[in-house]
């Protein structure tokens, strides 16, 4: 079969809503049933369709190839109120907090295979784009405008030298598993505009990743506007350019008959540059920085019925102890990152029968910055648990509690001076659910009624309120909402 020619993205959108495209593929959703483990989601790369092969032969068939384009959503949408009249929003004192109350976001997938195995080559290559929208509609703002971002564009070519072996370039949300109560990966997430690789040997999944990052910050870039030196107006100078690079290896091994492990890492390097002091026409001088992380999965699943999970135990130094997306803080006294640490150990599972699932999840997190300061608001330890018994009162009407614990504990103390800051939420919430194709706890989609009681101590008010917001001083809180979320055909693990 010859090769298509790639196509663009908005060209397939539009053809699509004016009906241009009848065979759109509307895949089952990413969880089939309830005995899937938590957070064993595909990536997109690995999201896309695998050919179907011949039971004559063996040998992929064009009448057994999906079509060629396809589309695929996530999505959430809620309403709430605090039943004082106010919006009913998350209370959040750890950076991952419960996925019981949470703002609205929509993803769109587009998926074009403009190579077939059945071409002369045998390999085949794919467009991937998903196109994000932030929480705020239209709907409820009055505002006619929306929030854009490019999850993913990228090209994947599979079976390229030997079956199994897939190369990719573009940008890209790069993931491992998640922890779905929680909204959360705990290892493998990156966010990454470069390239990879991925192939098997021996039972043995190897990908590496290489990418940059510029982030729109002070600590990566500073653009300066000066006069034109043969015309009128002003140029732009780029007096601080700072891109960051990433390097990334996975190992993935099957152990077991339903099991696998994971090892990861990945290298930070950022270069020097000045930074200008525009008052004073001073310089600062940035100093080259780095940073790692290295970490582990163990992942067990039933086939049927039964208990599945994951655990995960990540460390990070100097840079790898931010993140790719975040300006570090609290520097050396030489701007450096190189004594900041992050340790982190998570939980996710589920127990699945036939009438009832109970999927848990948890992580402890600790941070230490830079600055080797005692008495630092910006070191502090952190513990989140998170339990969700669900029955299946009938194949479509489900009744959830969500029950959850935040802590985090900052290295500061209250206002006494005596008692260590320790900012703690406790909520329970009750959700009667309709799953209109069934399919366990994880069936989508989900329309659910929601409420919530949280109670909050006395440091988990003033992290979270100022002294004239009225919530300030209730240590109890309600939420009661409707939500509604999907997901079909996405592949990126919601």
């Amino acid at each position: 079969m010859a090769s298509r020619s790639p196509v663009s993205v908005l060209p397939v959108v539009a053809a699509t809503l004016m009906g241009g495209l009848p065979a759109i593929a509307l895949a089952q959703n990413a969880f089939p049933d309830a005995t899937q483990a938590p957070g064993d989601v595909a990536s997109p790369a690995s999201a896309a369709p695998v050919p179907s092969a011949s039971l004559d032969t063996g040998e992929t068939t064009a009448e057994a190839l999906p079509p060629a384009f396809q589309f695929g959503s996530y999505g959430r949408l809620q309403i709430g109120t605090d039943l004082r009249g106010r919006t009913g929003r998350q209370t959040n004192v750890t950076a991952r907090g419960p996925r019981l109350i949470e703002p609205s976001y929509q993803e769109l997938y587009f998926h074009y295979r403009m190579l077939d195995p059945t071409g002369e080559t045998g390999t085949t290559a794919k467009l991937v784009a998903t196109l994000a929208l932030g929480e705020e509609a239209f709907h409820y703002t009055g505002d006619f405008d929306v929030s854009l971002a490019m999850r993913n564009m990228f090209v994947q070519v599979d079976d390229l030298f030997w079956e199994g072996f897939s190369l990719w370039a573009g940008s890209r949300m790069y993931r491992g598993d998640d922890i779905y109560l929680l909204d959360y990966w705990p290892l493998d997430n990156l966010n990454t505009l470069g390239g990879g690789l991925q192939f098997e040997v021996a039972g043995l999944e190897v990908a590496l990743h290489v990418g940059v990052n510029r982030l729109d910050n002070d600590y990566q870039l500073q653009i300066i506007e000066s006069p034109a030196y043969d015309a009128i107006g002003a140029v732009s100078d780029e007096s601080l350019d700072r891109q960051r690079s990433i390097v990334s290896l996975r190992l993935t091994y099957p152990i077991l008959q339903n099991g696998l492990v994971r090892l990861y890492a990945e290298r930070h390097d950022l270069p020097s540059g000045e930074e200008l002091e525009l008052d004073t026409g001073a310089t600062y001088a940035w100093p080259r920085d780095s940073g790692w992380v290295v970490g582990a999965q163990l992942k067990g699943w039933a086939r049927g019925p039964g208990l599945s999970g994951s655990l995960w135990f990540k460390f990070g130094q100097g840079l790898g102890a931010y993140g790719e997306m975040t300006a570090p803080f609290g520097l050396s006294l030489d701007r450096k990152t190189d004594a900041a640490k992050l340790f982190t150990a998570a939980l996710s599972g589920a127990w699945t029968q036939s009438r009832f699932a109970i999927p848990l999840a948890a992580y402890v997190s600790i941070f230490r910055d830079a600055s080797g300061l005692t008495n630092n608001a910006r070191d502090y330890e952190e513990v989140v648990v998170n339990i969700r018994p669900t029955v299946f009162l009938l194949r479509q009407l489900h009744l959830a509690l969500d029950a959850s614990y935040q802590l985090r504990a900052p290295h500061t103390f209250s206002d006494d001076n005596a008692t260590p800051r320790r900012a703690q939420v406790a909520q329970i919430g009750l959700m009667p659910t309709f799953v209109p194709g069934g399919d366990g706890w994880l069936g989508r989609p989900a329309i659910r009624a929601i409420y919530a009681i949280r109670f909050l101590n006395a440091d988990a008010r003033q992290a979270l309120y100022g002294s004239a917001d009225e919530r300030f001083e209730r240590g109890v809180d309600h939420f009661l909402g409707l939500s509604v979320e999907w997901w079909f055909n996405s592949g990126g693990g919601y």
